[in-house]
């Protein structure tokens, strides 16, 4: 049965060709001469060719690209700008259809190749290899990183509409929306229902190969719960099966501290935000205020530091320090064992992009990354407080895609 194809929105040739552009320079700057990339990843296949794409992308240093689709050929040709678009069913017959489109592989025995080697499982990988030439394959991931750290003016501005949102959602329209009594779950399928309603995509992906991030709901000490992924706010979820959302069984009474971890994805780019609120209209105590406080002012010194040139482990170095100062070095971006060892994290396509606010990452920043920042406090009996916005590097320091936050929210 053929269905009709109705127009969407399409990536614009110049944006499809700026990122070719920038990534053939990724690739020139790469310790081994290469004669082109291999993408693998349907994420990465959007990036560059528009359409989530079921097969490879050839990059070639010289030359045009040609993307091999093994499914949706009809699809592809719909939504992508890219001129060469051939369908395949074997690895084996990559060859012949790259030199047929006008970019072939490299002929000449071990010539190097830049693969995205997180794109494939190593069983594929293993297959790939054994139907194409002798070739010698590079890791060209971080060509990808780099490329996709940097934003244009429309990434940008579909980031500043998620954020826009995502404000809206949880500091205007959530505490309408939710009271003492519920449990964490109900509370959860609230916000996720109220995001979808502003047009979120109802999930954002992860660098982590088969894992999608929905909203973590906390009630007091659950978010102190031990973690097993790279967060400070611990999550006890659903079921160890699904660890997120939140439990059915814990619900939130007065005088006791709601924290809402949740993402934003419009049209595929995404924004991170945290929001904390207080169970009653009491103000929360001295202690929580105390380190909320403490929290807020570390994202503003951060946020002041992200422009141009800054290392980020010059940020990751600061907050530390700020929190030390403060008497919260031991319960700084977690609890126990699992404490985060980052400030913040690159954000876009993916929740978990390039680069890290954290030790080592000794690359300056350059204007239009986009990243957020996450400070948060551990106290024990009461729960994790912090703050968490999502900012844009330029000249004049950050700027917040999703509002200024609203402190410590009290809800009835």
């Amino acid at each position: 049965m053929n269905y009709p194809l109705l127009p969407q929105e399409r990536l614009p040739q110049s944006e499809s060709q700026d990122r070719l552009r920038r990534c053939r320079e990724q690739l020139r700057l790469l310790p081994q001469k290469v004669a082109g990339l291999l993408v693998f990843s349907p994420l990465n296949i959007y990036y560059f060719s528009g359409t989530l794409g079921s097969g490879l992308l050839w990059i070639p240093i010289e030359g045009q690209e040609v993307l091999l689709i093994r499914r949706g050929l009809e699809r592809a040709l719909s939504e992508s700008s890219l001129q060469s678009i051939v369908p395949f069913r074997s690895y084996g017959d990559i060859s012949a259809l790259c030199k047929d489109a006008g970019s072939p592989l490299p002929q000449d025995k071990g010539s190097a190749v830049a693969v995205e080697m997180t794109g494939l499982s190593w069983s594929q990988a293993e297959l790939f290899t054994s139907r194409i030439g002798d070739l010698q394959y590079i890791a060209g991931d971080s060509a990808l990183k780099m490329t996709r750290m940097l934003k244009s003016a429309w990434e940008i501005n579909k980031m500043r509409q998620a954020g826009k949102l995502h404000e809206y959602c949880l500091c205007q329209e959530l505490p309408k929306r939710i009271h003492t009594g519920m449990s964490e779950w109900e509370i959860a399928t609230i916000v996720h229902s109220l995001l979808l309603e502003q047009g979120h995509c109802g999930f954002v992906r992860t660098t982590s190969p088969n894992y999608a991030e929905l909203e973590a709901i906390c009630i007091g000490e659950t978010g102190l719960y031990p973690n097993s992924q790279d967060r400070p706010l611990g999550v006890r979820g659903m079921h160890p099966a699904t660890p997120t959302l939140g439990d059915r069984a814990t619900v939130w009474n007065k005088d006791q501290l709601l924290v809402v971890d949740a993402l934003f994805s419009w049209e595929g780019y995404c924004t991170d935000k945290t929001q904390c609120y207080w169970g009653g209209n009491t103000q929360p105590p001295d202690s929580v205020l105390r380190a909320q406080a403490c929290c807020k002012t570390i994202q503003q010194e951060a946020a002041a530091m992200l422009k141009p040139d800054t290392l980020p482990s010059q940020i990751w170095t600061m907050a530390q320090e700020m929190a030390a100062q403060n008497g919260y070095e031991d319960n700084f971006m977690g609890a126990g064992r699992d404490r985060a060892r980052f400030l913040g994290h690159g954000i876009g396509l993916e929740m978990d992009e390039f680069p890290a606010l954290a030790a080592r990452f000794d690359m300056p920043l350059v204007a239009g990354m986009t990243l957020a920042i996450e400070p948060k406090i551990a106290l024990a009996g009461i729960g994790m407080v912090g703050v968490e916005e999502t900012f844009l590097v330029t000249p004049s320091g950050g700027e917040s895609l999703t509002g200024d936050g609203a402190g410590i929210i009290s809800v009835a």
